[in-house]
């Protein structure tokens, strides 16, 4: 069994590629969505984000097998529908779109 060290998890965390840019920009919007939230809003929308961001980490990390991407875009999805903070719509729709552009990309890319 190999034990993850520390270096061998943010050596995985590191930009490489087109993609690795792509989860990240994800994260980043995932987080300012989150931040414009307002007071009272429902804590689902920050439960869901905070599983956008987790879904994004895993899939850059690659800790399990599963298909992390369609989380990655489903959950900002549903924060599109539900919130009640108007500019924040924007933010959670970008990324959405770009997680839907990298799962259908690396679903392209990657041998079968």
């Amino acid at each position: 069994m190999n034990n993850p060290t520390v270096s061998n998890i943010l050596d995985k965390l590191k930009p490489t590629d087109i993609w690795g840019f792509a989860i990240y920009i994800v994260i980043v919007l995932c987080l300012i969505t989150l931040f414009m939230q307002k007071e009272n809003s429902p804590f689902l929308i920050t439960l869901l984000l905070a599983g956008g961001v987790m879904a994004a980490l895993m899939e850059k990390i690659q800790v399990f097998a599963l298909n992390n991407c369609v989380v990655m875009m489903v959950f900002p999805l549903i924060v599109v529908g539900m919130t009640k903070t108007p500019k924040s719509r924007g933010f959670a729709l970008g990324a959405a779109l770009i997680a839907g552009l990298y799962l259908f990309g690396r679903w392209a890319t990657l041998p079968h």
